[in-house]
């Protein structure tokens, strides 16, 4: 078993399961969804240390994480997700097989066809 360090930051913002998770090509969003039918989308940033602190390091960066949007609207629990090599579209499919197209900036979904 591979040794695992510490989470970075732990999030609480659904109830149920998560069932699944996947970040934007560049890795600067990551996007979680859930048996609550929605996606949660994340941001994340790299902020520099305060020079005015006594523990200052010019060369460490503290990871800021900040959920940016919640996308609502799927009939029910979403199972996948993927985003476009782009990371403009994010499709996602839900347990009744209705397939989504949203935008990370834009909550709205865009339905596009039920298997």
């Amino acid at each position: 078993m591979l040794p695992c360090s510490p989470p970075l930051k732990e999030l609480h913002d659904r109830n149920e399961d998560i069932t699944d998770i996947k970040f934007a090509p560049m890795g600067s969003i990551l996007a979680v969804a859930s048996a609550e039918r929605t996606i949660d989308l994340y941001g994340k940033w790299h902020v520099p240390n305060d020079p005015h602190s006594p523990h200052y390091d010019p060369t460490a960066t503290n990871m800021v994480i900040q959920r940016i949007a919640v996308c609502r609207g799927h009939s029910s629990a979403v199972t996948h997700m993927d985003f476009s090599d782009d990371a403009f579209y994010l499709r996602c499919v839900c347990v009744r097989a209705c397939v989504y197209l949203t935008s990370p900036e834009n909550e709205n979904y865009f339905f596009l066809f039920m298997m």
